[in-house]
C-alpha cells in the first residue's frame, strides 16, 4: 500500500510498505483513502498480538506462503481467542497446508511467548490505520534509514555551504 498522512500527503514519499488487514470482512483498502493512524495498543489489545506476530515473524525475505500464514494468522487473532484454524469465530475450511502451518506455528509462538512482549517497542514499531469503511491495517513504522539520514546531513550542508558562498559575494 501507499500510505497518506491526515493532510493527504504520502507518507515517506510515497514508498510503498507491506500492509495486513485486520478486518477479513471489510472492503478491500484502497491507497488513496485517508486513514487515521494509531498505535496497536490504542487500537486494540488483539492488535498488539498481531503486531508482536509481525515482529517475529516478518522478514524483508519471507516467501508468499509465509505472508499468506502472517495474514491468516493475524485473522484468526483479531477475529478469535482459540488461536485454533478450524474452530471458532474464524475458521479456515480449504487453502494451502503449508500456509496454514506457518500460521499455526506462528500462533503456537503467540501463545507460548507473547507475555514477554515488549509493548512500547510494538507501539513504536507498528502503525494501524483505521477507516471506518475499508479494511483497517497494520504496518511497520516507516523509519528513515541511517543512510537516508547521513545523505539528507551532506545535503544540508552542502546547501549551507553554497547560501554562504553567494553571501560572501
Amino acid at each position: 500500500v501507499v500510505l497518506y498522512d491526515a493532510d493527504g500527503k504520502r507518507v515517506n514519499g510515497g514508498e510503498w510498505f507491506t500492509a495486513f488487514c485486520l478486518e477479513p470482512a471489510a472492503p478491500l483498502y484502497k491507497h488513496n483513502s485517508l486513514h487515521q493512524a494509531v498505535s496497536p495498543g490504542a487500537y486494540s489489545d488483539r492488535a498488539l498480538k498481531a503486531a508482536w506476530i509481525l515482529d517475529t515473524y516478518q522478514t524483508d525475505n519471507v516467501s508468499n506462503l509465509e505472508l499468506a500464514g502472517l495474514q491468516i494468522a493475524l485473522w484468526e487473532v483479531m477475529k478469535d481467542s482459540t488461536y485454533n484454524l478450524s474452530s471458532g469465530n474464524f475458521r479456515v475450511t480449504y487453502g494451502n497446508a503449508t500456509a496454514l502451518q506457518y500460521a499455526d506455528l506462528y500462533l503456537a509462538g503467540l501463545k507460548n511467548n507473547f507475555e514477554n512482549a515488549d509493548i512500547e517497542h510494538l507501539n513504536r514499531t507498528y502503525t494501524v490505520f483505521r477507516d471506518s469503511h475499508l479494511q483497517d491495517v497494520i504496518v511497520r513504522t516507516p523509519v528513515p534509514e541511517p543512510t537516508t539520514m547521513l545523505l539528507m546531513g551532506v545535503g544540508m550542508l552542502g546547501v549551507g555551504a553554497i547560501a554562504r558562498r553567494k553571501r560572501q559575494k
